[in-house]
């Protein structure tokens, strides 16, 4: 009986407590005055509870219902109008507050309590269910497409497992149409996702502007402290949705990269090059040199998703989230640039017929400068990328610049970025390197082609003194030489030239240098190699025209540091100038010292003396010590021997034995990782 007569007084109460809240007549005192009073005696009987709940959910901006315009992502690709109309529900939640803050402090003993149901029922079922109807039509919208373009590729590639019939070219336009639905639903299923996403994040960070301004307005009144949380006020609002971003945020990134560069993916392997067909690959070529706006594009989608993830996840999950985003943005930038130096390396001619044609290296087509272009982009585009964030958000922003959480995030995320480009780059920069080695041997190639075409059978180096009558075509009257650079060098140092000024358009010093060192060893190796081989005997004063030829294709190399592997080309000319009395000399002092015995051998029988005794002795010596032997040395000139032990030790050799890039132990020194800074920047 009790419990009844308490009921029907809290029922009464309720019943005055609304009654005097919508009479019109009342001065606005009078009515806080009567509601007052209802409120104190349901509150001393069993709390208020039912009073207040009764109060909150008859408020005016709960009975208004948001009314949004549902446009297609054609229409409104970011959701701009959706967005709207959340903006809009804030603002009335926050006023809605404000104007009742006041009664609230006017009617009711227990303020706090009533101020906590106001805000929790504020941004739960006013604007946490608004964003939920904006969200759920965007995540139906999306997983429409998402469907649909699952279902064709499938259907697509059920069809493309079947056997070609004969009839297959005929079906080859459908082929093409389909091909093309496929990518415009691709693009419409990720511009539904990003849109989805991006109402989430601009929703989650709405909620979180609304609990600050509240929190503002409870402050600016001088009223106690919210105790209630953010995540309290909109437990259940957003919740799912939040627990699902991650992995549709990912998932979209992933696909995202993958588009912006589906220009590189899906260019073709690039080999069996023909020469005479060279234009035919420039527009793939210059596909793959548009690769720093394909990374800047990659750069704009990873700040916006590292935005959204800040915008939209809790600070405890923020940090998993944005590594996770990460190493999403490295992996695909580091298989994507991979590609790239494989496809480009694939233009360098494996075969040696193909590399010698004049048409592979016509002007703006040289396959080596076409290669340091691309490397030079793929290279500078993946430097710094750990950098780029700092400078997107710009810390010396003053609004930025005393957010520690903030700036201690993106520090985070430029290290995660750094450390997972470091751990990548070893590959990358293998390939690049194994492309040099390859560019290099090309270069040689041409080189020997060129030699082999016009000096084989030449007489540049057979040039005798005309007083002891065998005079040729090259000498002048009085028996000296006019030195000129012989014809097939002047083409040599041409081409040359030209390849060297692409490679050093790598602006990175370290692969410039790399590069260069490696080409002048091949074609070092290149022109010793045809030396070796020439028909005709090489005279003292052919020897003076061979030092010119020399240095000629030694100065191309000028100024890098590169020529310098060239001096022993100069070296070996004056093994036909200088007279057998002094070869081993020569031998013990100049760098041809350490070459192959067989190399060396090879040369010297190229000498008109050959046959003499002693070249045939001196080969002979040269022959033994390079199979290891210990052999005292005779002395050509007095007959005389001498301890060669104590002289002259056998020595590895240092490559020169025919192969272009030779086999000097480890080679150059490759190139130090230069991706991203150190983790000691950090």
């Amino acid at each position: 009986k009790i419990t009844r007569w308490v009921a029907d007084l809290e029922q009464n109460l309720m019943e005055w407590f609304k009654e005097t809240a919508n009479h019109k007549q009342l001065s606005r005192d009078a009515k806080a005055q009567r509601m007052a009073q209802c409120a104190n005696a349901a509150t001393a009987m069993n709390g208020g509870k039912a009073l207040i709940s009764m109060y909150i959910s008859e408020l005016p901006v709960f009975k208004n219902p948001p009314k949004f315009i549902f446009a297609s992502v054609l229409e409104d690709p970011e959701g701009v109008m959706l967005l709207k109309t959340l903006t809009k529900c804030q603002r009335e939640v926050t006023e809605a507050f404000r104007h009742e803050l006041e009664t609230i402090r006017a009617v009711f003993p227990r303020f706090s309590i009533v101020v906590e149901h106001l805000v929790e029922k504020l941004m739960r079922d006013k604007l946490g269910k608004a964003a939920d109807i904006c969200l759920d039509f965007l995540e139906k919208s999306a997983v429409k497409v998402e469907a649909e373009l699952a279902r064709e590729t499938q259907l697509r590639s059920a069809s493309g497992s079947k056997k070609q019939s004969p009839s297959s070219a005929k079906q080859q336009p459908a082929a093409a149409k389909n091909a093309t639905d496929i990518s415009a639903l691709t693009a419409r299923a990720l511009a539904d996702r990003k849109r989805y996403l991006i109402v989430l994040a601009k929703s989650s960070k709405l909620f979180l502007e609304c609990y600050e301004d509240i929190l503002h307005i409870v402050a600016s009144s001088g009223s106690e402290t919210l105790l209630i949380s953010l995540q309290d006020c909109t437990q259940g609002a957003l919740a799912s949705r939040k627990e699902t971003f991650l992995q549709y945020e990912c998932a979209y990134l992933k696909a995202k990269i993958r588009g912006i560069f589906s220009e590189i993916w899906e260019l073709p392997s690039l080999h069996d090059i023909d020469p005479k067909n060279f234009h035919r690959y420039r527009k793939s070529v210059s596909k793959l040199l548009k690769f720093d706006e394909y990374i800047d594009s990659v750069k704009v989608c990873c700040q916006e998703s590292l935005w959204r993830c800040v915008d939209t996840l809790s600070l405890e999950n923020v940090n998993h989230a944005t590594e996770s985003v990460c190493k999403i943005f490295v992996a695909e930038i580091a298989a994507v640039s991979r590609c790239a130096i494989n496809l480009i390396s694939n233009i360098l001619p494996r075969d040696g017929k193909v590399s010698g044609q004049v048409e592979l290296w016509s002007s703006g087509s040289s396959p080596v400068t076409i290669f340091g272009k691309v490397v030079e982009k793929v290279h500078g585009s993946l430097q710094g990328l750990d950098g780029f964030i700092l400078a997107f958000y710009a810390f010396d922003d003053q609004e930025n610049s005393g957010d520690v959480a903030l700036r201690n995030l993106i520090l985070h995320v430029s290290k995660t970025i750094h450390d997972d480009l470091m751990k990548e780059s070893s590959l990358i920069e293998t390939d690049i390197i194994k492309g040099m080695h390859l560019g290099a041997v090309v270069v040689a190639s041409r080189v020997m082609k060129i030699l082999e075409k016009d000096q084989m059978n030449s007489m540049d180096y057979a040039i005798f003194d005309k007083k002891k009558g065998r005079a040729t075509k090259g000498s002048t009257g009085d028996g000296f030489v006019d030195v000129e650079t012989s014809a097939a060098v002047s083409k040599v140092a041409a081409f040359l030239e030209q390849q060297i000024t692409g490679l050093s358009d790598i602006s990175l010093d370290k692969y410039m240098s790399y590069s260069l060192t490696l080409t002048a060893r091949a074609v070092r190796e290149a022109v010793l190699t045809h030396w070796q081989t020439m028909k005709g005997p090489i005279t003292p004063l052919g020897g003076i025209n061979m030092e010119n030829d020399a240095r000629a294709i030694q100065q191309c190399f000028h100024p890098h540091e590169a020529e310098k592997e060239l001096n022993v080309l100069v070296d070996v000319t004056q093994l036909f100038v200088l007279p057998p009395v002094n070869l081993w000399s020569l031998l013990e002092e100049s760098g041809i010292g350490k070459m192959d015995g067989a190399v060396l051998e090879r040369l010297l029988k190229q000498r008109p003396d050959a046959q003499s005794s002693d070249l045939k002795k001196l080969v002979a010596a040269i022959s033994y010590i390079s199979t290891g032997a210990n052999l005292e040395r005779q002395n050509y000139s007095r007959g005389k021997s001498r301890d060669m032990t104590k002289r002259s030790k056998s020595r590895a050799p240092n490559g020169l034995s025919g192969s272009f890039l030779g086999s000097q132990g480890s080679g150059p020194s490759r190139p130090e990782n230069s991706f991203g800074r150190s983790s000691s920047d950090y």
